[in-house]
């Protein structure tokens, strides 16, 4: 067991992130919310607030869910992938722009072969949630458009091939399965162990 880090920003996506149909898709990062915990459960992540409670887009119960069988009940995201793609794209990197559900703060890259044993976080409450079949976000052309500052699409076709190639084997983020069977509250500062 290895410890990747701390959460340092937790999200959820209130909305699609790709938006309009094809062929003309776009990459909008404005249903992104910043929340301060999240209860965490198979069907995906709910968040409280104020009014009650939001649904990220990719829990099960969402009217537009992107839950695919629970595949990709949540994200994650690291601090160092944020560098180096700020590094090739700038600025509009901001922190947590591309929609994983949680940020963890890790200097370097972090391999698809790090995580292939699942991660664990341990909860405040003394807790531990687990994730298992943790695989790399696959990018898309919207989302290099957006990167390349051609957000309505029109990115030269080498340059968005190169910027999607910049983008796999995590860069931009992993999907995995939730596999707790209660729902437990996860809160920033909790900390991430690699179990591979």
């Amino acid at each position: 067991m290895r410890r990747l880090g701390t959460i340092v920003r937790i999200q959820i996506q209130v909305g699609r992130l790709k938006v309009g149909e094809e062929p003309r898709r776009v990459y909008d990062p404005g249903g992104i919310r910043a929340v301060e915990s999240v209860w965490v459960g198979r069907e995906g992540l709910v968040a409280p607030v104020a009014a009650g409670y939001l649904l990220d887009v990719h829990h099960q119960a969402h009217p537009h869910t992107r839950n695919r069988k629970g595949e990709n009940a949540l994200s994650l995201g690291f601090t160092g992938h944020y560098d180096l793609m700020r590094a090739r794209f700038g600025e509009r990197m901001a922190l947590g722009v591309a929609g994983e559900n949680f940020i963890i703060d890790r200097a370097d890259v972090v391999s698809p072969a790090e995580l292939a044993g699942g991660v664990l976080i341990r909860l405040a409450d003394g807790g531990e949630l687990r994730l298992d079949a943790v695989l790399p976000a696959p990018p898309c052309a919207p989302f290099a458009n957006w990167a390349l500052g051609f957000p309505e699409g029109g990115a030269d076709r080498k340059a968005r091939k190169e910027a999607l190639a910049s983008l796999c084997e995590g860069m931009r983020g992993f999907y995995a399965r939730v596999a707790a069977v209660e729902s437990v509250p996860v809160g920033l500062g909790d900390e991430v162990w690699g179990l591979g």
